[in-house]
């Protein structure tokens, strides 16, 4: 294995981890580490584009599923603008790695990306 595809390896390995360390924690409102989690999926987008996992439901899935859990709370937003600064680094992501049509269906994004959307509309006309 040559070396860049190690690099490459560790990576993906990487924020997949970080991923589902993410979604298991316990206090599941920290976007300090959200953002650092997709600034750093942004930033290695070479490493990713032929990450066939990153693709897949649990990773995708998750990221929506962070945004859609602050919204589906309402008013318990405490930080609107880091909110914000997640979900434009989520909807930059799936730009550079489409959903699949399955996984639309499956995995309901239809319905939550309209949530999200419904509440974005009182918060941040420009990001509606």
């Amino acid at each position: 294995m040559l070396a860049d595809d190690v690099i490459q390896s560790n990576i993906q390995e990487y924020l997949i981890k970080r991923i589902q360390e993410e979604d298991t924690r316990i206090e599941k409102n920290d976007l300090n580490d959200k953002i650092a989690i997709t600034e750093q999926i942004l930033l290695n987008v070479d490493s990713l584009s032929s990450f066939e996992d990153f693709y897949e439901e649990e990773c995708q899935g998750s990221l929506l599923n962070w945004v859609y859990l602050l919204y589906s709370q309402g008013g318990k937003i405490s930080d609107y603008k880091k909110v914000e600064i997640l979900l434009n680094n989520i909807l930059k992501i799936f730009e550079i790695f489409p959903i699949k049509p399955m996984d639309l269906i499956n995995l309901n994004f239809i319905h939550k990306l309209n949530k999200i959307k419904k509440n974005l509309k009182y918060t941040n006309l420009e990001l509606y």
